[in-house]
């Protein structure tokens, strides 16, 4: 089923693509309570903030995605909200939307877990492509990989040149990967299945504070084709997260994926016992182990020197967690030849005790 095809023949799409019938004369945005403070206590501080804040600029930021795509500029999108919040919902409907634009395929494979997975997709990405990063996963596996933190600076180039846009979604804070605007969710209307989002200027702050623009209305991409599809028909997981979860039903064979592959990463991260860069290090420190040079220094200060040169790439701290694996392997092979050698003792210990005693008994005769 081609949902960007039907996505494209909506009504509510003009010929130049910007979205214009969004009927606001109904609808209904629940707010978070401690959200809902947070934006009060903005407006005591800066009175001028209240009218920024009541100001609808959706016409001008899908204007701007249009914009930016007509003139070949890459779009850095940054989406931030508590869970559950509808920040996913606003990533993955203007997935769509941009990839309409475009003209190019916007499907799971365009969504990635973390940087680590848009690290290696976008190396192979084609002209004009949409990839979407959702929650990255550092603050979760803790020092996190400056290889791939430089990694993904380096990749500037090709991002410029292939023209890739990239919607940057974290719970927490914006990431500023050239993200000139940020959208923070601001309340949601389940009935209407519309997020509002309050729109942030990047490059400009206030002591610190980031300015408002605005605020913008995301009508979540719904798929009229699927939504009809005979109940019988359904996938297996589209049953059971309806049926035996309880969960909303799916708008679209997109979010079906997603969802689908969401809960995948859920289940990969629950079976995982180690990070994946702890588990990178940990290898990194067995192949150490290996190297002549390492096993001939003589002191822990002179390992560290050989790790250095070898992984120019890591950063101090996974230096040290290296070294402490190799050393660590090292201790446990010798405290295992001490075993052995301790076993070999005893052995010839006891048969020396039997011989004693059995000479004892002789001589008892």
């Amino acid at each position: 089923m081609n949902t960007f095809k039907d996505y494209r023949q909506n009504k509510s799409i003009d010929k130049g693509g910007v979205m214009v019938t969004i009927d606001l004369s109904n609808v209904n945005f629940q707010v978070d309570p401690m959200m809902e403070h947070k934006i009060q206590m903005q407006i005591q501080s800066n009175p001028r903030f209240a009218q920024i804040i009541n100001l609808n600029i959706t016409s001008k930021i899908y204007g701007y995605f249009n914009y930016k795509v007509r003139m070949r500029e890459n779009l850095n999108i940054a989406i931030k909200g508590e869970t559950r919040s509808g920040k996913t919902t606003v990533g993955l409907s203007w997935g769509v939307y941009i990839s309409c634009i475009t003209r190019m395929p916007y499907t799971v494979y365009h969504i990635c877990a973390n940087e680590s997975e848009y690290y290696a997709k976008v190396k192979q990405a084609k002209f004009n492509e949409l990839y979407h990063v959702d929650e990255q996963k550092e603050a979760k596996f803790g020092s996190g990989s400056f290889r791939e933190e430089m990694g993904i600076m380096d990749i500037q180039n090709i991002i410029a040149k292939r023209c890739i846009h990239t919607i940057w979604i974290y719970p927490t804070d914006f990431i500023a990967r050239n993200s000139i605007y940020g959208f923070e969710t601001y309340g949601k209307d389940l009935k209407n299945k519309l997020i509002r989002c309050i729109v942030y200027d990047l490059r400009k702050s206030v002591l610190g504070v980031m300015q408002p623009l605005g605020y913008v209305i995301v009508p979540k991409y719904q798929d009229p084709n699927y939504q009809k599809i005979p109940e019988d028909q359904w996938s297996e997981y589209r049953y059971k997260n309806s049926h035996d979860l309880g969960r909303p039903d799916f708008d679209s064979l997109i979010e079906e994926h997603y969802e689908q592959k969401k809960d995948e990463w859920i289940i990969k991260e629950q079976k995982r016992e180690v990070g994946y860069h702890h588990e990178e290090r940990f290898k990194l420190g067995i192949w150490l182990r290996t190297r002549p040079e390492f096993m001939e220094a003589g002191n822990k200060k002179k390992q560290r020197i050989i790790a250095r040169q070898l992984f120019r790439d890591l950063t101090e701290q996974e230096i040290d967690e290296v070294v402490e694996v190799a050393r660590m392997e090292i201790g446990l092979e010798e405290l295992g030849k001490l075993r052995d050698e301790h076993v070999d003792e005893g052995g010839r210990e006891d048969e020396k005790d039997e011989e004693r005693g059995q000479e004892f008994i002789d001589s008892r005769e």
